[in-house]
Parts: structure tokens; sequence; C-alpha cells
């Protein structure tokens, strides 16, 4: 499964169709917090750690095997995620 985060719609599009026409199971997401938050890594107010809230199946846990980031992001880089 491959996670790709990208703030721009289009080239989240064209990563998504690039990976899934290669038969990739694909997640994209617009921002390094919500790539976080996916990833079950990010942490609430009290220091515990959030459970992830975005998820293509709500009933079954996802396993990234990899995290295809832009570099230039608003907010948190690709180099801080």
């Amino acid at each position: 499964h491959v996670l790709a985060v990208d703030d721009s719609l289009i080239d989240r599009k064209l990563i998504e169709r690039l990976l899934r026409t290669s038969s990739y199971q694909v997640t994209t997401v617009d921002s390094g917090t919500k790539a976080l938050e996916f990833l079950g890594l990010r942490e609430n107010d009290d220091g515990t750690p959030n459970t992830p809230s975005i998820s293509p199946n709500n009933h079954q846990e996802v396993e990234v095997n990899m995290v295809i980031t832009d570099y230039c992001m608003p907010g948190m880089t690709g180099y801080d995620l």
C-alpha cells in the first residue's frame, strides 16, 4: 500500500492514477498532518497517540509500505513528515 501526500489535487490524482495502473493500492492525503493521522502517528494534545480518522476501509487497518510526499507543502514539509 502506498500513501501519497501532496497539497496539489492535480499531482495527487496523477500519482494515484500512475500507481493504480501499476496495481498498487493507494491512499492520498493533502497534508503532512493528515498523513500522520492516517499512519496513526499524530499525538493528541495530552500526548496520547491519536487513532487514524482517515481510512479507505473503516473496518481494516492498512499496512503502508511506501510514502511518496511532496517536499514543499504549507504547514509541514515532506522533509518534516
